[in-house]
């Protein structure tokens, strides 16, 4: 290996250091943001949460009086808490069946 050659090798070499430590540097700070946003609890009024659900308003009190989807109260306003609907949606979800049609 001449010497040309060996300078164009480190000199790969290094570059692709540098890239990985970018890529390490990006990888870190997603981390990070996902990490934040996971441990952020998201709260939403019976408004929204029934448009989430797609069901009436009704509906849903009905669901938070028979205990099927917790809340808590601030003030006199239901709170329901994101992860709460989303627990309900995956226990009460029926994949639907093809039709024979």
């Amino acid at each position: 290996m001449n010497t040309n050659e060996s300078h164009e090798n480190n000199s790969i070499i290094n570059s692709m250091i540098a890239r990985i430590e970018q890529i390490e540097r990006m990888l870190e700070e997603m981390t990070k943001v996902t990490k934040d946003s996971k441990s952020e609890i998201k709260y939403l009024n019976v408004r929204d949460a029934s448009r989430f659900l797609g069901m009436s308003r009704s509906n849903l009190y009905i669901l938070m009086r028979d205990g099927k989807i917790s809340y808590t109260l601030i003030g006199r306003q239901r709170r329901i808490m994101k992860a709460d609907i989303i627990n309900y949606i995956k226990k009460n979800y029926n994949q639907e069946k093809k039709s024979i049609l």
